[in-house]
This record gives C-alpha cells, structure tokens and sequence, in this order.
C-alpha cells in the first residue's frame, strides 16, 4: 500500500494543500513541474492583502495618526504631532496596504537571489534563479495561516475601532504581548512571527529535498536571511 509520504501530487493545488504537512514530497513535485508557483502566489498575496485592507477600512484613522506620530517621536510637541500628521493623508495609509505583496514579493527576490548563491555549486541543484522564486511562495505558504486568523479577528471588530494594527499580524510576539505601535520594540516584535519560523522549516526541506545537503546544513542556510531581518530590526530597536 503506498504510504503518505510516498504518494504522488498530481496538482498544483493538492500541493498548496499538502506543502504543510508534506513538504518533502511537495519540493520534489515542483522541482520537476512547470508554472505551479502561480497558485501560493496568488494564495499568498492575497492574505496579505486582505487583512490590511480590512484594518485600514475598520480602524480609526485619526486615532491610528496620532499613534503614529507618537512612535515617530515620542517627545513631541503637539505642534510637532500636528506637523507630522498633516503629511500623511488617510488616502496614503489606506494605499499602503496595496504594497505590502509588492514588497514581500521583492524581498522573496532577494532571498531566491541567496538560495541561488549558496547551493550553485552543489552538484545535485538543478535549479536555477526562477526556480528558487517561485520555491519562495511555496515556503510563504504559512503566512496564509496568519492572514486567516487575522481575518477572524478583524471581523470582530467595530468599525471605527482604536486597535492596534499588530491584529494584522495575529502571530506576531508584538500581537501575542500586546505591545503598542508607540513602543519603540513595535517593529521588531512585529517582524518575530510563529509562521516565520515555518516558513524556515519549510525552506530546510527545500533546500535538502534540491540539493545533496545534509537537513541541518539547509535548516541554518534556510534560518540565515530571517534572522539577519529580525537582527537589523532588533538593532533599530535599540
């Protein structure tokens, strides 16, 4: 009888399905399969737009200004905060949720950019440039978990709510300690999310499944680019 593990994926979709509790089988699916990567694109960006959107259109944008204008610099006049909020109009912040996929999608580049560099002389990669992207999405397949629970919670809220837009990112340390836009470690705990840590063990077994290298020597290659984003972070934050 063919095990779990064994048994094949016949389709992009089965394998958007699977990737969580399956990846190895997955990674080596696509690693031999053409233009299967448009569906966790489209899954993906998706609900990381969905969530901002819904907050922007629910939260109390004057209050939301204000908050912003507070983590910006926390000793300012009132002058001061009157300044800084007349140069960020409601429309700009509202906007602002339509770059967020425009922006993983560039740091997703960047990454498969690293992929490409540190297994191109592994004599069993294969794969090239393009094939890393589009690896990317597949690895970003646990941020869909995030973007759903947000979802939920959004949905909970009144419109015109003071809440903290760390809802966008429910699994987030900054969400799970409730901790304020105006804290100077906002960002930084923002950025230290449980689907980030997925994420990494997802591009181990991408890294493993593509390549002769041990899991261990693709789980530290795959941590490399997170924890160098949650290090910047951390460093701004002090």
């Amino acid at each position: 009888m063919e095990s779990e593990q064994t048994k094949e994926i016949s389709n992009p979709i089965q394998a958007a399905s699977e990737v969580f509790y399956r990846p190895q089988a997955v990674f080596n699916t696509i690693g031999k399969v053409n233009n299967w990567s448009w569906i966790p694109f489209i899954i993906v960006t998706a609900l990381l737009f969905i969530p901002s959107y819904l907050y922007y259109g629910m939260v109390d944008l004057d209050w939301l200004i204000h908050q912003m204008a507070l983590a910006n610099d926390p000793e300012a006049s009132p002058a001061e905060l009157e300044n800084f909020k007349s140069q960020l109009p409601k429309e700009a912040i509202i906007w602002s949720a339509y770059g967020i996929p425009i922006g993983v999608a560039i740091v997703n580049a960047i990454i498969a950019g690293y992929y490409t560099l540190v297994t191109r002389n592994d004599e069993e990669n294969v794969q090239g440039y393009m094939d890393w992207y589009g690896a990317g999405w597949w690895i970003l397949m646990p941020t869909v978990v995030n973007g759903l629970i947000a979802c939920i919670l959004l949905a909970l809220q009144a419109h015109g709510t003071q809440v903290s837009p760390a809802i966008v990112s429910p699994l987030s340390l900054a969400f799970m300690f409730g901790v304020e836009i105006t804290s100077g470690w906002f960002n930084f705990l923002s950025s230290v999310r449980l689907d980030s840590f997925w994420s990494i063990l997802l591009a181990g077994y991408c890294i493993n499944c593509w390549t002769s290298y041990s899991f261990q020597k693709s789980l530290i290659l795959a941590a490399v680019p997170s924890l160098f984003i949650w290090l910047l972070s951390f460093m701004f934050a002090l």
